[in-house]
């Protein structure tokens, strides 16, 4: 018997990463599960590996689109009632970033729209048409932040804005739904390694260095976090036998990076070897 037995979950941007890990896990736990992005070759791979899981084929919906579009989330709730019938869960954990500062270092306000459009609006959105079907069976949604939501991320500004604006939307809309019996939570993942990073125009050689960096240096359990790492907290999220008591809440992934704060991070020792004044 699998957690997930008889539920009916759609996990956006399961093409690859975080999502393809969840969407995985559910499929091993049960779920009737919609998988969904903009690579239709992705996700072959990730519904490969949901039938490797334990996953019927007829048990897995693969749908395709842009989620800024709003069509596109009208169509991923439609043909998930379609098929399946019901809607139990909704993992939102579709967004991205775009390059948000210029070589001079000055912020690029033109990528200011587009970031809120994919990481807020279009999660709102897709939360808003799924709210009545997930009245009716007493649902629950989790959605994928950042921790670079409690950062002042000065490169990437807008994305830290947005991820912090979803923790937010999490708490009203799940003040809002307690009444319906529907949960919201939040997962805010530390450093995992990606395809995100890529898209961002980092090489697989910047990227890893990248990584070894904050494992080395930012990292208190000194190692990069894993996509399944996440996968199961946000599993947990769904899982009312476990977490039936939690609504809207936010809880942190990363290692213990948000640990440090400041000056608090480091240690009184290591100032007082130092010859600066």
């Amino acid at each position: 018997m699998g957690r997930f037995d008889g539920k009916v979950a759609i996990i956006t941007g399961s093409s690859t990463g975080i999502g393809r890990a969840t969407a995985v896990l559910f499929a091993k736990e049960g779920a009737k599960i919609t998988i969904t992005g903009r690579n239709l070759a992705a996700l072959a791979e990730t519904k490969a590996e949901c039938i490797k899981a334990g996953a019927k084929e007829s048990e897995i919906l693969v749908t395709s689109g842009d989620m800024m579009e709003e069509e596109t989330r009208k169509e991923l709730i439609d043909k998930t009632l379609d098929k399946f019938g019901k809607l139990d869960i909704l993992v939102s954990n579709h967004g991205g970033a775009f390059i948000e500062c210029k070589e001079d270092g000055s912020w690029n306000i033109d990528t200011f729209d587009s970031t809120f459009n994919q990481n807020t609006k279009s999660t709102l959105d897709l939360c808003l048409k799924a709210e009545p079907h997930l009245k009716k069976t007493k649902g629950d949604i989790v959605l994928v932040s950042s921790i670079g939501a409690d950062m002042a991320v000065t490169w990437n500004p807008f994305y830290a804005m947005a991820k912090i604006s979803l923790c937010h939307l999490t708490s009203i809309l799940g003040y809002r739904l307690a009444k319906d019996g529907v949960r919201v939570n939040c997962v805010k993942p530390g450093f995992i390694v990606t395809p995100f990073y890529s898209r961002l125009g980092f090489t697989p050689e910047l990227t890893e260095k990248v990584a070894q960096f904050h494992a080395n240096r930012t990292i208190p359990m000194g190692r990069t976090g894993t996509c399944e790492e996440i996968a199961e907290p946000i599993a947990f999220l769904a899982d009312r036998k476990v977490s039936g008591y939690m609504t809207g809440q936010s809880i942190t992934v990363d290692g213990g990076v948000t640990l440090q704060h400041g000056a608090t991070t480091y240690s009184f020792e290591d100032i007082m070897k130092q010859n600066n004044p």
